[in-house]
């Protein structure tokens, strides 16, 4: 299976090169050292610091290829064009069987700082490692009113038409109805199993 971003985390750093930054910056203890500096910090103000303290992409050779990967017009690039949740199993890595246990590949927003986590390894790749698996809005005044949503789907089984059912509405940050009656359970349900002891 591919895997997207994969080569992007190599590359040699140099010390001398500067880039231009915002407080965002992914090297630790950037916004403590912003605060400690006598002057003014605006957020919205670029600062150079030196190459080294950025991840990968950004050393010598990463801009090319980002530009090889994304194009060479920067303001068309997305980070989900670079980061994606992969939705596969173990068994998916073995030739033939990527097609049966692959539910699918989404490109996502976010990382390790931002709500919608989106957890990635630079070092490596730019796939999601962490990632919100289950959404829910539990509604106390209307507890049948509540909603959520997990990534997959509810079956386990890839041959089962809701095994990548919520995809879609899990990486559009939707959610399906989650009541809590038996009454409003049944009247949003698509299938039930009995369990019958022997």
């Amino acid at each position: 299976m591919d895997e997207p971003g994969g080569d992007l985390g190599e590359g040699s750093q140099h010390e001398a090169p500067l880039v231009q930054s915002g407080v965002g910056d992914d090297e630790p203890g950037h916004i403590a050292n912003l605060l400690a500096e006598e002057e003014d910090v605006h957020v919205d103000r670029p600062r150079a610091v030196p190459l080294r303290a950025h991840p990968p992409h950004l050393t010598l050779g990463g801009e090319a290829r980002l530009e090889e990967r994304l194009g060479p017009d920067l303001s068309a690039w997305r980070w989900g064009d670079l980061h994606h949740v992969v939705f596969a199993g173990p068994l998916a890595a073995f030739p033939g069987l990527g097609e049966i246990f692959a539910a699918g590949i989404v490109g996502r927003g976010g990382d390790d700082d931002t709500l919608d986590q989106g957890a990635f390894e630079p070092e490596r790749r730019y796939d999601a490692v962490v990632i919100a698996s289950w959404r829910q809005i539990q509604d106390l005044s209307d507890p049948d009113a509540s909603t959520g949503t997990h990534t997959t789907g509810q079956s386990g089984h890839p041959g089962s038409p809701a095994w990548r059912d919520l995809i879609p509405l899990w990486s559009a940050g939707e959610r399906h109805p989650l009541p809590l009656s038996r009454e409003a359970v049944e009247r949003v349900s698509a299938t039930s199993t009995t369990l019958v002891p022997r």
